[in-house]
């Protein structure tokens, strides 16, 4: 537990401040989307968020100051994948923020995101690192959790809810009856702890960011010295399914099942995306 008074020095409870004014517990290593790795265990998850470094940097990058910082207290919750936050000040406004940023966190780090990764995001907003690029400075000013250093422009272009000869792109997005809408997108890749991460960006007239969205695939998929296993895995697979007439709604969890089964038959250990992405619902 950290308790951040106004000279920022750290005081371990083990229980409720009796100054509390108010709480709220933020679970961490369970959630729904948690997609675990050697890397985001519920404990290294614990010891971060609870790093008297990190809440300074954290509350740094979000405005608050030390005086802020003293209305807000952590109790680590034992034998509990679970930290509170207090509010022990009459000042709401440290205990929201801390209580969003460490949410963003948490998801961010049980997604798959390293801890490298996040706090090369907090690095580049600490030192108002500038950005030329205006899309990515859109998508830094968006989410603080995402180094835009890390991302590398993998395509771009215009959709369009109404007219696909307007843009060459079909997206239904609004009513046939609406008049057309065109939008602008980005897509951006990079690594992220031995996962291959890409970022769907859909950005307003305005510039701004409307929506982001994450998915991820093993990069062994990407290793050329597992090329020719891939190629035969896939190919027998698709054999197998036709043999046994699968195909059609559902057919995709069966094919990732054999394929991993195929490829572990190869000593190959593959993450499907499935299993990577449980946001995202496959037939």
């Amino acid at each position: 537990m950290l308790l951040l008074a106004s000279c920022a020095t750290p005081v371990v409870r083990t229980s409720q401040p009796p100054d509390a004014l108010w709480s709220t517990p933020i679970p961490f290593g369970d959630g729904p989307f948690f997609t675990p790795l050697g890397h985001n265990g519920p404990e290294m998850i614990r010891a971060e968020i609870l790093d008297e470094g990190f809440i300074r940097r954290v509350a740094k990058v979000h405005g608050l100051n030390r005086s802020d910082l003293a209305t807000v207290c952590l109790v680590s919750v034992e034998n509990q994948p679970r930290v509170c936050v207090y509010q022990v000040g009459s000042s709401t406004q440290a205990f929201r923020l801390m209580e969003g940023a460490l949410r963003g966190y948490i998801e961010a780090r049980e997604e798959g995101h390293t801890r490298e990764y996040c706090d090369a995001a907090l690095a580049e907003r600490e030192r108002a690192a500038v950005v030329e690029d205006p899309d990515l400075r859109a998508i830094a000013a968006c989410d603080w959790r995402i180094p835009v250093a890390w991302l590398t422009r993998e395509d771009a272009g215009l959709s369009t809810n109404r007219n696909q000869a307007l843009t060459g792109v079909a997206d239904s997005t609004t009513d046939a009856g609406g008049s057309a809408e065109v939008h602008r997108w980005a897509r951006f890749v990079f690594m992220d702890g031995g996962l291959h991460w890409r970022l769907d960006v859909d950005f307003k007239d305005d510039g701004a960011v409307s929506r982001l969205f994450f998915t991820k695939t093993d990069a062994i998929e990407a290793d050329p010295a597992l090329r020719e296993t891939f190629d035969t895995v896939e190919k027998e697979v698709e054999a197998g399914m036709q043999a046994k007439g699968i195909r059609g709604f559902g057919s995709i969890n069966t094919c990732l099942t054999m394929k991993k089964a195929a490829l572990k038959a190869r000593g190959v250990e593959w993450r499907s995306p499935l299993e990577l992405n449980p946001r995202i619902g496959v037939d």
